[in-house]
């Protein structure tokens, strides 16, 4: 008995002559492709498929010679199959009645509920991982802590120039942009009703509590927290994260560590200069639509804006600080084996580092405004 699948040529004249042997079945696809490919349809040649020494053919096998059957026809060969056992024959009369495989291009739309169920069991899985990711990071910060001599002080400097300093053109021209939207949009409906000064207690208000926090915090979010994605996902597919491991190097220590504490650091000293630029810019805006002079702009900023405001859009720094480090270290250590894995979580990480800064806030907003302040 002869295993092996095997094709036998010979040609007279204006005629070709396959003998197929041994088993033409799924496991030798690859070579049985590469044999028929070696025959080319041509015009006015007769090809002879002899299959009377197949020991076996299947499914897979029939398909692939039917295919290149209806390639040589197409080419305008003549094409003859001829002693064929009875059970091999029917199934090349069931595969001759579909003369191509379809593959569906259109979408099947699953279930809503098992959509719905997928994502929420996807949701408790990040959150399970993320708490226990959470509780990792909480254990590591407190063992630094307790030794100061082990804190990687020189890795959380280099994660302050990063996140801090090079990031303060993006913040200010944020800022100021905000500022002379604010203002502007503000200067239209005051001067209606004649109560122009009030842009300096709408500026400085909403500047000083909400806007120069959320959007440093969301510049911070989309160009520090997609970096540290990024390099953690990176390291994780070069299979780095695993040599630290082995060498007896905490990734949290030396990696997550360094990254939350920079963003705890720099992030109120970012929205301070938010603060200052946004107003300064809404005091231009308010010069040139309302003819509001510096001085008294400088004067009535004392009165409308309290201290406690100031201190609670500062306070905000730390606060959206964690969630946005912890988030972006979390989604790179989630990576797993491919480029395409990193560019996934990335883009993961700014949206959940972004959702849940506003999220925080709004419920900062909430529970302030029912304490009175």
């Amino acid at each position: 008995m002869q295993d092996s699948p095997s094709l036998h040529l010979s040609r007279s004249q204006s005629t070709l002559r396959a003998v197929l042997k041994g088993r033409w079945c799924m496991e030798n696809i690859p070579s049985l492709h590469r044999a028929l490919e070696g025959i080319e349809g041509e015009e006015g040649l007769e090809i002879v498929v002899k299959g009377g020494d197949l020991e076996a053919l299947d499914t897979g096998g029939a398909y692939l010679l039917m295919k290149h059957t209806r390639q040589w026809m197409e080419r305008g060969a003549r094409v003859t199959l001829r002693d064929f056992r009875e059970d091999h024959r029917r199934l090349l009369d069931l595969l001759t009645q579909t003369p191509e495989v379809r593959v569906c291009t259109r979408p099947v739309s699953p279930n809503p509920f098992y959509q719905l169920g997928r994502w929420a069991h996807a949701l408790a899985r990040d959150i399970l991982a993320f708490m226990a990711f959470l509780g990792e990071a909480t254990l590591t910060a407190s063992s630094l802590l307790l030794k100061p001599s082990r804190v990687p002080w020189q890795e959380i400097l280099y994660e302050m120039e990063e996140a801090g300093s090079k990031a303060i053109p993006i913040v200010t021209l944020v800022a100021i942009l905000a500022g002379v939207v604010i203002a502007y949009q503000g200067a239209l409906q005051l001067k209606r009703f004649g109560a122009s000064i009030f842009i300096v207690d709408l500026l400085a208000i909403s500047m000083a509590r909400e806007m120069a926090p959320l959007l440093t915090a969301i510049m911070v979010a989309g160009r520090s927290g997609s970096a540290y994605t990024a390099q953690i996902g990176t390291m994780k597919v070069n299979e780095e994260i695993d040599a630290l491991r082995t060498l007896g190097i905490s990734p949290m220590e030396t990696l997550v560590i360094p990254k939350v504490g920079a963003l705890i650091v720099v992030l109120p000293l970012l929205i301070l200069l938010a603060d200052l630029v946004g107003i300064g810019g809404g005091m231009v805006i308010s010069r040139q639509a309302l003819g509001i002079t510096f001085h008294d702009f400088i004067f009535r900023l004392q009165e409308a804006l309290p201290l406690g405001s100031f201190l609670i859009g500062i306070a905000k720094g730390p606060i959206f600080a964690l969630p946005l480090g912890l988030i972006s270290c979390f989604r790179g250590f989630q990576v797993k084996g491919s480029a395409e894995e990193v560019g996934r979580y990335t883009t993961m990480s700014v949206v959940n580092t972004i959702f849940a800064v506003i999220a925080i806030d709004a419920i900062l907003s909430v529970i302030l405004g029912n304490m009175g302040l």
